[in-house]
């Protein structure tokens, strides 16, 4: 076995041994540089590395030598929230476009009226297909059904070019470099009163309906769990992988809103998360001190990755039940000196690691190369990868995801009802000769289906 395997094999049971709550030889890293931060370290036109990844080839390797981490530093732009602008401007979109650096932006649009509330909450699928999407992808006409299936098979067909120019590079990396290599699924998920703040209501008329409009937001939020939480459970689920989901509103909302509206259905979906195995890793937006109290109350081993807050505060409330990560200031990177930037990693190590189930992260990621001087980022990881090691490596850490014995809630597993998905017996009897195993086929099929739309609204 080469040296090169065998270092393969330590990190991948490094990072398996500290998602199962055992403290590994070394704390673990996280670190995205999005395709943007990469163009510009290439010196490559970011508009025109959009439509030709393999312009960034180079550079991503270059990278992987510089930094020293074991896990791909990069969020290759392979998955929805990265993508690049081109399945967007092929499906007209209003809710993600392209700025005059390069950089696709998310303006504010509102896709939904107050008065609507009433369709969302009766028939949320039809209304995302019917109201929502026409509204946010100009393409998307359903008066226009040719063209808007051609605009579909364009975006298909933009979306398998970006994968054959990312994959190879990603797969050359993997093979020169002994990264961390998980197997288990990933999916992105939202919030339900993210989902509709985000993608139909906009910040601005989210903001006014939580005085206005109460107890149908409430209902909306109910009404499209179902269709949220089987958006995050993979097919087929066994138990194992993780569910990505970043917290937009709590921070701009009063604690009293949060804790009566926000919060119940977001708890409830992490739970049934939690009793499918899949591990919540949630992304605590901005500054949410006046929330850890509540935290404490949701999934024993979700991951939390903070913006801000005070790191003795967050670990001291939170250390023993969760996984912990960010609050290192990438803004420093920039500003502060070698020095200082490794004083600043010491400093939250020495808060962070005792105890175990910490990752050493960071605040945010860079957009450009501007963001950060790359000589202190290449410094702070090397004193982490020296710093960061365990004494007391193998002891337990913290709790294990789903201590508490969550079960999966049927009401929220059942076949999404839409006149666009399968009615079972009325298909039955259109085809009397089909098989009964069918029915889980096409109930594959129309969950698959659906994920699909949900996808382009996030």
């Amino acid at each position: 076995m080469s040296s090169l395997e065998q270092e393969r094999i330590r990190i991948n049971q490094k990072y398996q041994q500290f998602y199962d709550h055992i403290i590994p030889e070394s704390v673990p890293m996280s670190l995205y540089l999005p395709y943007s931060f990469v163009a510009d370290y290439a010196g490559v036109n970011l508009v025109e590395a959009q439509s030709d990844f393999t312009l960034l080839r180079e550079a991503w390797l270059n990278l992987c030598e510089k930094l020293n981490i074991d896990k791909v530093p990069f969020s290759l732009p392979m998955v929805k929230e990265f993508l690049p602008a081109e399945p967007y401007q092929v499906l007209e979109s209003r809710i993600f476009q392209m700025g005059k650096s390069g950089i696709v932006q998310h303006p504010e649009v509102s896709a939904m009226e107050a008065e609507e509330y009433p369709e969302l909450i009766d028939h949320p699928f039809d209304f995302i297909i019917e109201k929502v999407i026409p509204r946010q992808y100009a393409a998307m006409n359903p008066k226009k059904p040719f063209e808007m299936v051609f605009s579909l098979l364009r975006m298909q067909q933009s979306l398998d070019k970006i994968m054959g120019e990312t994959l190879p590079i990603l797969m050359e990396i993997n093979a020169k470099r002994p990264y961390y290599q998980s197997t288990e699924p990933f999916a992105g998920v939202l919030a339900p009163f993210d989902f509709i703040s985000n993608w139909m209501r906009g910040f601005t008329n989210m903001t006014m309906d939580l005085r206005r409009h109460r107890t149908q937001i409430t209902e909306a939020c109910e009404a499209i769990l179902p269709m949220i939480i089987q958006w995050g459970v993979p097919a087929n689920s066994q138990g194992g992988g993780m569910v990505s989901m970043p917290l937009h509103m709590p921070t701009f909302m009063r604690t009293k809103d949060f804790e009566e509206i926000y919060l119940p259905t977001f708890k409830t979906e992490i739970e049934q998360f939690a009793a499918c195995g899949l591990r919540p890793s949630i992304f605590c937006e901005d500054d949410w001190t006046r929330y850890l109290d509540y935290i404490q109350d949701w999934p024993a081993g979700c991951e939390l990755t903070f913006e801000k807050g005070d790191p003795g505060q967050i670990k001291d409330k939170l250390g023993d039940k969760f996984i912990l990560n960010g609050l290192y200031p990438i803004a420093l990177l920039r500003t502060g000196t070698r020095q200082e930037c490794i004083d600043k990693a010491k400093e939250l190590l020495d808060i962070m690691m005792p105890g175990g189930g910490y990752v050493f992260g960071f605040d945010k990621g860079p957009i450009s190369k501007a963001d950060i001087n790359i000589e202190n980022l290449a410094a702070v990881l090397d004193f982490v990868n020296d710093y960061g090691h365990y004494d007391n490596a193998g002891e337990a850490y913290g709790q294990k995801l789903n201590s508490e014995g969550f079960v999966k809630d049927k009401r929220y597993f059942k076949p999404v009802a839409s006149k666009y998905l399968t009615d079972w017996p009325e298909y039955r009897e259109m085809f009397p000769l089909i098989s009964e195993r069918a029915k889980k086929n096409l109930e594959d099929y129309d969950r698959t289906i659906m994920k699909f739309f949900l996808g382009f609204l996030i």
